[in-house]
């Protein structure tokens, strides 16, 4: 064998090695990621100048490769329509998902809560609110899960969200 035949065949094997890595990136890209928002609670209440919104989720991510961390974005509806600012832009609340409270293998968890404050005049019928969340992919912009929940209307007390006030009475039982 001499050495040009010899490179020849080295350019072979070397090109269809990675023929074979490239399809195995694209494979791995192409897998799309399994979104599942488990939990979704929402309530409102009204507040000095306005409203307070208070929001709960847990969503699950598996095989999810992205540079960027995925985005849960969530719309208020009323009586079908979103809210809006006063200029008509639509109301988001968007919360990128880069902490995970729990990791198992190509698994991650992310739950928290999150509160916002809303002007006066968004909100006419608050118990009509329905609450809409959707994960998307921030590198294509595709939603990969959406999950739609009312808002629970509570007329008079505190944020749970940001560690409000529990009422209760507490007893311990010691055996003796």
């Amino acid at each position: 064998m001499n050495a040009k035949h010899l490179g020849r065949n080295f350019l072979t094997i070397s090109a269809g090695i990675l023929l074979l890595a490239a399809q195995a990136n694209a494979d791995h890209r192409e897998k799309r990621a399994d979104v599942d928002i488990d939990s979704l609670k929402a309530e409102i209440y009204p507040e000095r100048h306005g409203w307070r919104v208070g929001v709960r989720y847990e969503v699950e991510v598996e095989d999810y490769y992205g540079k960027k961390p995925l985005l849960l974005v969530m719309n208020l509806r009323e009586r079908g329509r979103v809210l809006t600012e006063r200029d008509g832009r639509p109301i988001e609340i968007v919360v990128p998902l880069d902490r995970p409270t729990e990791i198992d293998d190509d698994e991650l968890e992310f739950e928290d809560s999150i509160s916002v404050s809303l002007d006066e005049h968004v909100v006419c019928y608050p118990g009509s609110l329905r609450i809409e969340a959707t994960v998307v992919d921030p590198h294509t912009n595709r939603p990969l899960e959406r999950k739609q929940r009312s808002v629970r209307y509570r007329r008079r007390g505190c944020d749970p969200y940001d560690g409000g006030f529990r009422f209760g009475l507490g007893l311990r039982l010691f055996k003796w």
